[in-house]
């Protein structure tokens, strides 16, 4: 294109370039004004939730009592209170995760009877939940959780990898990897039961109970610390220490295994 042919271009041009800019920059003006409007909207509803849910809260706390656990940890041990808000996943988005949010403490307030607040128990291996308080739970009869923690030794960790190498070897047609489940016997390992009061006194499911569910201090020969205290709602200390001898025979694989075991007192915060 001649030099001529080119100046004849710019005055076409140009007014259109500033057009497409004029509406380009309205556009960009319009959307940020919406985005804020959005942001203030999702943040004040965050916000109104948020102080319907703190006195809710609060009350609980103030009416809690009766929280303990039997244990052979004796480190510091803390429980959470957490209302069980269910929040849905979505875009990390300021004003979306707000929004979403929001929904969750709306539909929890709404639901709080059946949804109660989850007691998590920080220790020094970690925080693992211990209680879900309900309403509709005191209609129920009492539940029992049991806690085992562990880290596996190199010698059992030496026999489980033979085993995995054994398992993926016998099915080489499936091409396996074994990096995952072999870093995973180097975490935390827990075993995890609830039973009611009626399966407590079941002697049947006891012997059923004993292959798979027993806290296996002694047998691992492992730094072990189990926890057993009231799932579903709180039992005062004396009911709770006449538990103790069917809570014992059910999930303790060794009579001696509970020497070191002593009913502890727990200080709640609330997150």
């Amino acid at each position: 294109m001649s030099n001529h042919n080119f100046l004849k271009s710019l005055p076409i041009v140009g007014p259109l370039a500033v057009l497409g800019l004029y509406f380009g920059l309205n556009y960009l003006r319009h959307y940020n004004s919406t985005l804020v409007r959005s942001n203030r909207e999702a943040i004040n509803s965050h916000n109104e939730q948020v102080n319907q849910l703190l006195p809710v809260i609060d009350s609980l706390k103030a009416t809690l009592k009766d929280l303990r656990v039997y244990t052979n940890d004796t480190g510091r041990l803390r429980l959470h209170l957490r209302a069980a808000i269910d929040v849905q996943e979505t875009v990390p988005i300021g004003f979306v995760v707000a929004q979403a949010e929001a929904h969750g403490i709306q539909d929890f307030l709404k639901h709080r009877a059946s949804r109660g607040f989850d007691l998590f128990l920080e220790s020094n291996r970690g925080t693992f939940l211990l209680m879900n308080l309900t309403q509709d739970a005191l209609k129920e009869e009492q539940k029992w959780k049991i806690v085992g923690s562990y880290y596996y030794s190199e010698s059992i960790k030496e026999g489980l990898i033979e085993n995995l190498k054994n398992r993926a070897a016998e099915y080489d047609f499936l091409n396996i990897t074994l990096d995952k489940d072999i870093n995973d016997l180097n975490k935390l390992q827990t075993e995890i039961a609830v039973v009611s009061e009626t399966e407590l006194k079941n002697r049947r499911l006891k012997r059923s109970f004993a292959n798979f569910v027993r806290l296996r201090i002694g047998e691992l020969k492992v730094p072990y610390l189990g926890y057993i205290a009231t799932y579903n709602k709180t039992t005062p200390k004396e009911e709770f220490k006449n538990m103790l001898p069917e809570l014992k025979d059910m999930f303790f694989k060794y009579p001696d295994s509970t020497a070191n075991y002593s009913m502890r007192e727990l200080e709640i915060v609330v997150d």
